[in-house]
């Protein structure tokens, strides 16, 4: 089993918010950070020596990335349903019925501040459970599902 530090995950959390890919290596548990569009061109000859060194030992690298928009999205559902406010809840469930339900629920959160402040706990909250259950969820799968 991984031993994961809480100070590992939550560094994870952060740099996955900001739109990085987290290569974690599952022998040292040491992260390396990558932008996407960086990445994504691997067969470049001018790779910088840390995404070089992923992709030639990718084995012994488990791939996070932010979460997909409809675990995003099943995030804002459940906080929602946290809030006691009801105006508050209505007008933030009815912002991401809409087209744009993202920016709709950011822009209703710029005018609660307190909320917004209780939004980026349960975010950060959700993404650090969400990193832990990938990381299970790649282990097991490299260990033949045991």
């Amino acid at each position: 089993m991984l031993k994961l530090s809480d100070e590992l995950v939550q560094d994870i959390a952060n740099n996955i918010d900001m739109e990085m890919i987290c290569y974690l290596n599952i022998k040292t548990m040491e992260p390396t950070y990558v932008f996407p569009e960086k990445f994504s061109e691997c067969l470049d000859e001018d790779l910088d020596e840390a995404s070089e060194f992923v992709y030639e030992h990718k084995e012994d690298f488990i791939k996070i990335e932010k979460p997909d928009s409809h675990t995003a999205y099943k995030f804002m559902e459940a906080f929602i349903e946290t809030i006691t406010d009801e105006r508050i809840a209505e007008r933030l469930s009815d912002a991401i019925s809409f087209a744009k339900p993202f920016r709709n629920f950011k822009d209703i959160l710029a005018r609660y501040p307190d909320v917004q402040k209780e939004w980026y706990a349960f975010k950060n909250k959700k993404y650090i459970e969400y990193i832990k259950s990938e990381i299970v969820l790649h282990t097991k799968v490299r260990r033949g599902g045991e």
